[in-house]
């Protein structure tokens, strides 16, 4: 074998991470927009709590890529 690339290594890092470190999708990022959402919220940016369900239209909330 010869020696490992920079991509090789750039690879082998994202694959140590465990799951995907850029997920795409609502769904996927949920607990980062809950957070983001209530984060906002607390700090008085929004008004009041958002239900993410009602910000995203119904049928985008499954999609990921």
């Amino acid at each position: 074998l010869e020696e490992p690339t920079a991509i090789d290594r750039l690879y082998l890092r994202l694959h140590e991470m465990g799951s995907d470190p850029l997920p795409y999708g609502i769904q996927p990022n949920m607990g980062m927009l809950e957070y983001l959402f209530k984060t906002a919220a607390s700090q008085h940016i929004l008004r009041e709590p958002v239900d993410l369900e009602k910000v995203f239209v119904p049928s985008t909330l499954d999609l990921i890529a």
